[in-house]
């Protein structure tokens, strides 16, 4: 009782913290491992790990402090997110958005990590019982290489994640003059975080922005297939936001917040909703999640999962909000990156999902930008009501049109350009890259 209160421990508290230690033990495990790779003897080894244990004591100490709660910047700080959340879980205060940016967090960065002790044991200074220091690490290649690794790919991904989820934070919290300043703002971030950090990743790695972005040409067909998908696949993700609203599911927004939301943006030219809301977002986003990490989980992944794989990631990222977690903006935004994935691995390019993406995000911003003359006419865009009958047909039949065109249009038999895979060295990069110059 002294503890934990008159009524003890709830058995669902200890389930919980029991979860939350195995995966504080895997992300742990893999920093440990990924420390160590670097080490060239036991006693080096030592040297390394018991500054990082004396460090792990911390965040123990801040969870004993009142002042210090699970937002802001502290969702993302690791070791310090898994010990707030599981303060939170005991006193039965744990919020579901700040845990699952904690989680999501800490398992990206397990990822990172043993991603770059898979690097270091794969390298060939490991088998030939050489040892590889910190600055040989971080030095670039001499060579070019023709893809990114798959370490590179969730290490860069461990870096965007908390970067994107502080930007949304500053971007929401900043005293803007007016929306249109912060509408450009928001643009202008994203496709800071979502292409800025890819390329710093493929310049340190010396690959070939074509080859790293995916930014090779569509068949033309593709592109009209394309803006088929993007002007039908919205009436599947309608349908889902408005059962989940029905069926007692919380909506991304309230909807006082979402009234308040429009209006401001009425307030800006419908121009810049489109530039900054939906075409910098399609561009960014396929940048980096069909064209960087999809393009390097491919290479060692089998397609269906690399896409399924890209898709979660993708849906993750539109799954939290300031507010509150969102289910279906997880289920919206997974299956149109199944979509999108299904659509870059055909063409083996990025350029179609752009087109697709920033058709799909126009028209929704466009129908909720114009939602008061639509409501004239008899469309309740935002009443959570089904469409009519007659247009999900339309939409379905116009969605199996352009999957039928970008199948026939994409066949492997007349692929122009097969990808390259990626090297199991830096040395046969080289060759690689030096056979397929022009």
């Amino acid at each position: 009782p002294l503890l934990f209160g008159p009524e003890g421990l709830p058995l669902r508290a200890i389930a919980v913290v029991f979860l939350l230690l195995i995966l504080f033990a895997c992300f742990f495990s893999a920093v440990l491992l990924a420390l160590t790779s670097f080490a060239r003897s036991f006693k080096e080894a030592q040297a390394y790990l018991v500054p990082l244990m004396l460090l792990s004591i911390a965040p123990g100490l801040l969870s004993l402090m009142p002042s210090v709660t699970l937002t802001g910047p502290w969702m993302i700080a690791p070791l310090v997110n898994m010990v707030l959340l599981a303060r939170d879980v005991f006193a039965g205060t744990a919020a579901i958005a700040p845990a699952a940016v904690a989680i999501v967090s800490t398992l990206l960065y397990a990822f990172a990590a043993l991603g770059l002790a898979a690097r270091m044991f794969g390298d060939d200074a490991v088998l030939y019982g050489q040892q590889q220091s910190w600055t040989e690490w971080l030095r670039r290649p001499n060579e070019p290489r023709s893809a990114t690794t798959t370490a590179a790919a969730f290490g860069c991904l461990a870096l965007v994640f908390p970067a994107y989820i502080v930007t949304s934070g500053l971007l929401a919290q900043w005293p803007f003059p007016n929306a249109a300043t912060k509408i450009a703002a928001s643009g202008l971030a994203t496709l800071l975080l979502f292409v800025g950090l890819p390329w710093l990743a493929l310049w340190h790695g010396r690959v070939r922005l074509r080859n790293g972005f995916q930014l090779r040409l569509a068949p033309w067909p593709s592109f009209i297939a394309a803006v088929i998908l993007g002007l039908s696949s919205w009436a599947l993700a309608h349908e889902i936001v408005v059962w989940r609203a029905q069926t007692g599911g919380e909506t991304s927004l309230p909807r006082e917040q979402l009234e308040a939301l429009l209006k401001s943006w009425r307030t800006a030219p419908a121009w810049l909703i489109v530039a900054a809301l939906a075409i910098a977002p399609a561009c960014g986003e396929e940048l980096f999640f069909r064209g960087y990490l999809l393009g390097a989980m491919r290479n060692r992944w089998r397609p269906a999962t690399a896409i399924l794989a890209s898709a979660v990631l993708f849906g993750l990222f539109h799954l939290i909000t300031t507010q509150m977690l969102a289910a279906e903006r997880f289920i919206t935004s997974a299956s149109l990156g199944v979509l999108l994935g299904w659509v870059c691995y055909r063409t083996r390019s990025v350029w179609p999902g752009i087109v697709l993406h920033a058709c799909n995000n126009t028209l929704l911003l466009l129908a909720a930008y114009y939602r008061d003359v639509l409501e004239t006419r008899g469309w309740r865009w935002l009443q959570q009501e089904h469409l009519p009958r007659g247009l999900i047909a339309l939409a379905a039949v116009a969605f199996l049109i352009g999957v039928t065109i970008i199948w026939w249009s994409c066949r492997r038999g007349t692929s122009s350009e097969p990808a390259l895979n990626l090297s199991l060295s830096a040395n046969q990069d080289s060759h690689v890259d030096r056979d397929h110059q022009p």
